[in-house]
């Protein structure tokens, strides 16, 4: 059984890991949603603008959907 002591060890030392991991999962998650909103061409990736929700509206009404 562990002890008090060594289970706080055990959290310090699994928290660097922990943090690792739920960066490596939110940046492609906030990056994925930055993008949808975004009209980005990746033949000319400099020109890039704001589209809001016409990126979803276009999805949505497509009849290929």
């Amino acid at each position: 059984m562990a002890t008090r002591n060594t289970s706080g060890l055990a959290r310090v030392m699994l928290a660097p890991s922990v943090l690792l991991l739920l960066v490596w999962m939110i940046v492609p998650l906030a990056m994925t949603l930055w993008f949808s909103f975004q009209n980005y061409n990746l033949l000319n990736p400099a020109n890039v603008s704001f589209a809001g929700l016409f990126n979803y509206q276009y999805f949505y009404t497509d009849p290929a959907f």
